[in-house]
This record gives structure tokens, C-alpha cells and sequence, in this order.
């Protein structure tokens, strides 16, 4: 549609399948040997390119494929900025589950704490 934001494009970022009016979604994965805490600058980047009122709201930081060796350094300095930002991170593996119970409560509670509206563009 003429004169609508583009979506966000770059690294996994977007809204989360189902719920596109309520929350953003991106995964970092530090085993890419990306550098992750960059990765999250371009996703904030595009998320307030796309809807100020999108990256404005509650964020959790999800780092992948965490049972790959080589990742812990670039998981910890994700893991050390998240901290610093203020934002909730967990080190996830879809492979063994690692993680996974404790992302859902995070979900959980921020969903349930929340009033939401739809974003607007």
C-alpha cells in the first residue's frame, strides 16, 4: 500500500506469527559468528523505522543454538548488553529445549501484564 512503512527486512526480525499488532519477535543467534549485540541495533533500528510504537514496547532478547560449542563469548557479551539494556535474555536451543520453559514464562508475563492496543504505522 502507497505511503505504508515498510516491514522490517533484515535478520529475522517482525512481527510474531498470529499476533502482528501486539508484539515484535527477533532471534539473535550468536553461533552465526555475527555479532549479536549489532544484530539487535539493526533489528531496533528497523523496528523504529517500521513502528515507533512497536519498539517501544517490552522486548525479550532470545540467543539460539546455544548447545553449539564456540558460541559462550559472543552469548556472554549478548547476554552482559541485555543486562546493561535492561532487557530480559535467554539463551535458547530448539535442538534440547534449553531455555525454552523459561522464554514461554517471560512471554507469559509480559503478556499478561500488558494492556495492548494495535500499533499503529
Amino acid at each position: 500500500m502507497p505511503g505504508s512503512p515498510a516491514p522490517p527486512t533484515g535478520l529475522r526480525a517482525g512481527p510474531i506469527s498470529g499476533a502482528p499488532e501486539k508484539s515484535a519477535g527477533s532471534t539473535l543467534d550468536p553461533g552465526s559468528g555475527r555479532d549479536p549485540v549489532e544484530d539487535w541495533r539493526v533489528i531496533k533500528g528497523e523496528l523504529a523505522a517500521y513502528s515507533s510504537q512497536l519498539a517501544g514496547r517490552p522486548q525479550i532478547v532470545a540467543g539460539s543454538k546455544a548447545e553449539l560449542p564456540g558460541t559462550e563469548s559472543r552469548r556472554r557479551a549478548l547476554e552482559a548488553f541485555c543486562e546493561a539494556e535492561g532487557l530480559s535474555f535467554h539463551a535458547i536451543s530448539s535442538v534440547t529445549g534449553l531455555g525454552l520453559p523459561g522464554l514461554l514464562r517471560d512471554i507469559a508475563g509480559i503478556l499478561a501484564s500488558h494492556i495492548w492496543a494495535p500499533a499503529a504505522g
